[in-house]
């Protein structure tokens, strides 16, 4: 259920309801309240991202007990992706959000290669691969995990696309995480 805005607060900080509806509301509600700020378009952005991917879980993630229906899997991973950029372009990133980008962006290249779209899923997985090893910091175990994991996916892709000697410098790159 969508909640509109009852009020709005003026330049004066006076709270004003926005509508007739919102009057009707607070009349005969006399007393004292304590207004909460509505969250932040990004937290919102990134709440429905969030929806998205897990959506793209149950529709066809490769290897994941699914629906197997890969293409709306990768319509919902490229709209999380898409809604992640945007709330990333209105927020300052963090690292965690830029790790959760490169996940993401794994996932997407995932379903792309199960799909027969080698070069494309090389592309994700190497815009994950640069996210993951562009982090100041050491990375956390999870984190390192998912690099290694990151560099496997480059490696099947690369394997897939018969550059061979290429795939197995990645798999040895992604024991050594």
């Amino acid at each position: 259920e969508r909640r509109p805005d009852l009020v709005r607060i003026d330049d004066f900080g006076v709270a004003r309801p926005v509508d007739r509806g919102a009057v009707q509301r607070f009349k005969g509600a006399k007393g004292t309240y304590r207004l909460l700020p509505s969250p932040p378009r990004f937290v919102l952005l990134d709440e429905l991202a969030t929806a998205y991917e897990r959506t793209a879980e149950v529709q066809g993630m490769p290897g994941w007990p699914s629906e197997g229906h890969t293409g709306d899997a990768l319509a919902s991973l490229e709209r999380a992706l898409d809604l992640r950029r945007r709330s990333h372009a209105i927020a300052p990133s963090s690292p965690a959000a830029e790790l959760t980008e490169a996940r993401l962006l794994v996932r997407l290249g995932t379903v792309l290669a199960a799909r027969g779209a080698t070069r494309v899923a090389l592309v994700r997985h190497l815009e994950a691969l640069a996210i993951y090893r562009g982090e100041a910091a050491p990375l956390p175990t999870r984190e390192r995990l998912e690099l290694a994991q990151a560099l496997v996916a480059v490696g099947d892709d690369l394997w897939e696309m018969g550059d061979v000697p290429a795939a197995g410098l990645r798999y040895r790159e992604a024991r050594t995480e």
